[in-house]
């Protein structure tokens, strides 16, 4: 599952990375930085952010399909692994994206997670 959706994410997520108020972009030359970088390797976010219906649908489809696949809202695999690791921050990162359609078991997921690691969401600055 990760690795079908880390082939297109980014396109969902940079162009909202580069818009979001983190410490990372707290100078206009930081945020600068890491738009020409990313758009350099990833395309233009004007161009991404045009086509976020497309890509929102489609991240839809793909969290209906991991709700199929989590065991337990604590452990994906029904204890904690690898798998956790790799697949909460891109969760987290995901709320950053307005108008993503959570199923249940996703959804109580990666609340679940955030609450055991003690990490915010991202769902406040939602673009």
């Amino acid at each position: 599952w990760l690795r079908k959706v880390n082939g297109y994410v980014n396109q969902l997520l940079l162009p909202r990375f580069a818009k979001s108020a983190f410490d990372e972009f707290s100078t206009p030359a930081a945020r600068q930085y890491f738009i020409r970088k990313k758009e350099a390797s990833s395309g233009s976010f004007d161009n991404h952010l045009a086509h976020s219906a497309g890509l929102i649908k489609k991240i839809g489809d793909d969290l209906r399909l991991l709700d199929k696949l989590i065991v337990q809202p604590n452990a994906v695999n029904g204890e904690l692994s690898e798998d956790d690791i790799h697949l909460f921050p891109l969760l987290r990162n995901l709320t950053l994206v307005a108008g993503i359609h959570w199923p249940t078991k996703v959804a109580d997921y990666r609340d679940n997670m955030a609450k055991q690691t003690q990490i915010n969401l991202l769902s406040s600055m939602a673009i």
